[in-house]
């Protein structure tokens, strides 16, 4: 007598968070300056993303991999201040994305 495998039921996918945002954010950080700097020196920096050692062409990467990644358009015009740290960064994308956490 033959039997059917019942399929094993699909993972559930993660809730997206503020804080899940920032963690990409350091991985995606670290890739655009080629591997300059570390996910561990991103996750405890608090300064500047330039103080960081992102540069503008790093900084430009970056962008361009978090609209690519999350679907969003980010104003490089608009929302300076939004840019300039990694968490003002993850606040920023939180926001967009109407995330749990995402500062009111």
């Amino acid at each position: 007598m033959a039997t059917t495998a019942t399929p094993a039921p699909a993972d559930p996918v993660p809730q997206l968070t503020r804080d899940g945002v920032r963690a990409r954010l350091a991985a995606l950080l670290v890739a655009a300056c080629d591997g300059e700097v570390t996910v561990a020196e991103v996750t405890a920096w608090t300064g500047t993303l330039a103080g960081l050692g992102a540069g503008s062409l790093a900084q430009l990467r970056l962008v361009d991999a978090l609209e690519r990644e999350y679907r969003v358009q980010l104003d490089l015009d608009g929302a300076a201040a939004a840019l300039s740290t990694v968490d003002a960064l993850a606040d920023h994308l939180a926001v967009l994305l109407r995330l749990p956490g995402a500062p009111a």
